[in-house]
């Protein structure tokens, strides 16, 4: 599974990545926004995970540039000034989860479980669909069915 980090403070990013490799993940790192989105561009993540409030590109942008390359990307936001405003437009956005700071190493890696089961789920009832569909568009199969 691949993971990009973004987060502006050195020590909080590396703490991150290090927790992040030792539980087996792929993890890339950037401490903007902008690095960020270099990296969305060229690659595919399973998750980001950002801080929401950075110098000039914020954890905003970087979850619209991260949904607009892959739809099937989960976007944790991390924030240390969390509003409910701030939650609705994240959610409304396409956030998939929202962790105040300060946070426990432990609920880092149950939101990231959590979003990516969610998202195996949902790829599979997608699926399930589209076999569905197909099997009732012919004629001879929706009769057996």
């Amino acid at each position: 599974m691949n993971i990009l980090v973004v987060e502006d403070d050195a020590k909080m990013r590396e703490g991150l990545v290090e927790l992040l490799e030792n539980e087996g993940y792929n993890v890339n790192s950037a401490e903007n926004g902008q690095i960020a989105i270099d990296f969305i561009q060229k690659n595919e993540y399973d998750v980001v995970l950002t801080d929401l409030i950075m110098p000039a590109i914020g954890g905003m942008d970087v979850l619209k540039e991260a949904k607009k390359n892959s739809n099937k990307t989960q976007v944790i936001l991390i924030t240390a000034y969390a509003t409910i405003e701030n939650a609705v437009e994240a959610v409304k956005s396409g956030a998939s989860e929202y962790i105040t700071k300060p946070f426990k190493v432990n609920e880092v890696k149950t939101k990231i479980r959590k979003v990516t089961a969610e998202a195996e789920f949902t790829e599979g009832l997608q699926l399930i669909d589209s076999k569905m569909i197909k099997a009732v568009s012919n004629p001879i199969r929706r009769n057996v069915i």
